[in-house]
């Protein structure tokens, strides 16, 4: 069996899925947010979903997911304080719409990951 490498980078927080959420679910997190929000959903970690994460769609052009081996740039962003505070705003509010835990963040981050 053979496993791959990459990584995830957005800005966003990490978030806490408890076996209750799960239970009570029959999609994915990311599924049960959809495509019409700003805020979209992943898991990665060392074995693949082990931590969660709730994300700013517009933060990553070209998609969160990076394979090893390769490279993205982020542009800087011509953005002022307030556009964070709405990025944080959307992020707190999906968080607490979902019954989920912040555990971290909001932030940027860089996460590794392997499937």
């Amino acid at each position: 069996m053979s496993y791959s490498t990459s990584f995830y980078h957005g800005y966003g927080v990490q978030v806490e899925l408890p076996e209750k959420w799960r239970k009570e679910h029959d999609e994915s997190l990311e599924e049960t947010l959809g495509f019409d929000t700003p805020v979209r959903a992943m898991a990665a970690g060392a074995y693949d979903a082990d931590w969660h994460w709730l994300f700013i769609q517009d933060a990553t052009p070209h998609g969160p997911e990076i394979e090893m081996g390769s490279y993205t740039k982020i542009d800087p962003y011509e953005t002022h304080l307030d556009h964070y505070k709405q990025w944080d705003w959307w992020l707190v509010e999906t968080a607490q719409e979902q019954g989920l835990k912040i555990l971290e963040g909001p932030a940027w981050f860089f996460v590794p990951d392997c499937s």
